[in-house]
């Protein structure tokens, strides 16, 4: 169960990071263009 546990928060972690690496890399390139 505990290791479950961790790949469905690792999971959870990513998909939150892709998110804001996208929000952030929209906002770069607008500042750039």
């Amino acid at each position: 169960m505990e290791i479950t546990s961790n790949i469905s928060f690792i999971s959870i972690m990513l998909k939150e990071t892709q998110k804001y690496n996208a929000v952030v890399i929209s906002a770069t390139w607008y500042s750039y263009n």
